[in-house]
């Protein structure tokens, strides 16, 4: 923890000194007045300068501020679980570890999207900063991806074979985001979503010859 004694003739221009010297701002620091100023007699005889020491606080990153509040939805829900993290410049990554974990997930992850989208908006509301957080349970993302690749190729077979677009049931963002980018590359079809969060869906259909 960086530390540093300033003099001046004030707390105040003290710590400006301080926080200068140590490339900080006042909202990173803590600090202890050693010796107050004194004016003394007709501001010069017997004046003396005010001396501070000048904590450096380290200041608590968004991940650390997600992770309490991930672990406090956590705590309240009273299932009992390990939460781990990765932050990243741009997202933050976490995966919460335990022996059952369906509570946490719901019905086709849509309590696992909620804590998701509930951490995102603390997130963002704080620090204002645009960035990406994910939550994971176990990998049910990963096995959730894999369902979804085969529910598309699935739904674009029947398209196909009846000449009819189909619509998928309600998804979260992330889950539709996730059958468009599988089905653009396929060249006779393509996707558009309808109706409004949190029930919009994807629609499958043939593309138009232009």
């Amino acid at each position: 923890m960086s530390k540093r004694i300033e003099r001046a003739r004030s707390v105040e221009l003290a710590i400006e000194k301080a926080c200068e010297a140590l490339q900080v701002s006042p909202d990173e620091i803590g600090y202890e007045v050693i010796q107050p100023p004194k004016k003394g007699f007709l501001g010069l005889f017997g004046r003396r300068d005010a001396i501070v020491e000048v904590t450096v606080i380290r200041k608590e990153t968004p991940g650390e501020y997600a992770c309490q509040f991930l672990k406090g939805i956590v705590e309240r829900i009273g299932w009992p679980c390990q939460v781990e993290m990765k932050e990243e410049p741009a997202e933050i990554s976490f995966v919460l570890k335990g022996e059952d974990l369906s509570l946490l997930i719901g019905k086709h992850g849509q309590t696992l999207n909620a804590i998701q989208t509930l951490v995102q908006t603390v997130v963002w509301r704080k620090y204002n900063n645009g960035i990406r957080v994910t939550v994971d349970a176990g990998d049910y993302r990963r096995r959730r991806e894999e369902s979804l690749k085969h529910l598309a190729a699935k739904m674009m077979e029947k398209v196909r074979a009846t000449n009819k677009e189909v619509t998928l049931h309600p998804m979260p963002t992330s889950e539709r985001k996730m059958i468009h980018r599988f089905i653009q590359r396929e060249k006779d079809l393509t996707t558009y979503s309808v109706g409004k969060e949190p029930r919009r869906s994807v629609v499958i259909a043939l593309r138009k010859d232009p």
